[in-house]
């Protein structure tokens, strides 16, 4: 269960607002069945874009948009060379390979990202540069929390790794009807406190010395 309070807090904040403003043009080129696609329509939309909704050329599209978001593996079909009035891109959902990453953060503001569905499409991004020592899946999008934390739930100082729970105003509200797969997934948030929960991603990660995650 997605929330609109759930879905305001990544198109209404940066970078999750891609910087979209009336007259930015957003390419639509993934499918309506994935959730990422919400952060196209919507998040164009909410904030007055203009959505191109492609038809079977997905470059043909992306040559004429300012915000492109989508999959490694959708991206690294593209040509790069035809793409360069891009101004940002997202990726999320896969692994994005460092050459790709490089390639794309040489022109235009590339967001490495991640999150699954149950926190709302993405709980980090950071903006990469070709530059960069490493790349990292960045940061928690604003009111947002990562925690590292070892198998009672302690949180692990930074370079150990454990498993990642999300916090904050992503986390959305469970499971339909299946309360033992919430029980098993979320948890009331000892961080936070009060009402809120926390989601277990099951994924492993590690705090790097300049505050961002590797998964």
């Amino acid at each position: 269960r997605v929330t609109h309070r759930n879905l305001c807090n990544i198109l209404q904040t940066a970078p999750g607002d891609m910087g979209i403003k009336p007259g930015t043009r957003v390419a639509q080129i993934l499918s309506i069945a994935f959730d990422m696609a919400a952060w196209e329509i919507l998040g164009c939309l909410s904030n007055g874009g203009t959505l191109l909704i492609r038809g079977k050329d997905i470059q043909e599209t992306v040559q004429k948009a300012d915000v492109l978001i989508a999959t490694p593996s959708i991206l690294n079909t593209l040509d790069a060379n035809r793409c360069r009035q891009v101004k940002a891109a997202a990726v999320a959902g896969e692994p994005c390979p460092r050459p790709l990453a490089d390639l794309w953060g040489s022109f235009c503001a590339f967001y490495n990202s991640c999150g699954p569905t149950e926190t709302t499409i993405i709980n980090t991004a950071e903006q990469h540069y070709p530059e960069k020592e490493r790349l990292t899946i960045g940061r928690p999008t604003p009111n947002n929390t990562v925690y590292i934390l070892d198998e009672h739930l302690r949180p692990l100082p930074i370079g150990e790794t454990g498993e990642m729970w999300a916090g904050g105003d992503c986390v959305t509200a469970g499971y339909i009807d299946n309360a033992a797969l919430n029980a098993e997934r979320y948890r009331p948030d000892p961080f936070l406190g009060g009402d809120r929960m926390m989601f277990r991603t099951r994924d492993l990660g590690r705090w790097t010395e300049t505050g961002e995650l590797e998964h």
